[in-house]
């Protein structure tokens, strides 16, 4: 009989060593997928690091889902991201052939992607990419941008921040 408790208590330390082994594996791959970036307090900074640096409306707010093959499997991962149509109104840094731009970010949470309101006017930190994700494929030039930049809905007061080191190109 003493035996056989002896076997029950060291089985139940095996199982009470795998689940934490488990949780820790869960709580270490959680944190390999969330979002980690160093904020642009430096304005100046922020501005030279960016491609296009804009005041504008969001016009129009699209998802966009784009499958990817795992290499040597047959197993798909999608990648989600949100195109989203800009009306500029003050351009500061940057060219553009139009008053209307497309703007490519995250969905939020792990990729860092910035939440946009329709309606909503911002002022926009982007910079150029050629590549939606890592491993994606090449793609035209378009203009990203997330919670690392300084993009935000505090128009007035970035405004003010900018115009000490930029004018607007054109109102």
């Amino acid at each position: 009989m003493m035996m056989n408790q002896i076997q029950l208590e060291l089985n139940i330390k095996k199982m009470n060593k795998k689940f934490y082994l488990i949780i820790l594996i869960l709580f270490v791959n959680q944190i390999a997928y969330t979002c980690s970036c160093i904020s642009n307090s430096n304005i100046k900074k922020a501005i030279k690091k960016s491609d296009l640096v804009i005041i504008g409306d969001v016009n129009l707010i699209q998802k966009i889902v784009l499958k990817h093959k795992l290499q040597g499997t047959n197993s798909y991962i999608n990648f989600h991201f949100y195109k989203v149509t800009v009306n500029v109104e003050q351009l500061y840094k940057g060219k553009i052939m139009s008053k209307t731009i497309e703007i490519i970010t995250g969905v939020g949470g792990g990729d860092c992607g910035f939440e946009f309101k329709p309606k909503k006017k911002y002022v926009i930190y982007a910079s150029k990419r050629n590549k939606l994700y890592a491993k994606g494929e090449k793609i035209k030039t378009f203009f990203y941008t997330n919670i690392c930049k300084r993009t935000t809905e505090n128009v007035d007061i970035e405004k003010f921040k900018i115009e000490k080191f930029r004018k607007p190109r054109y109102n």
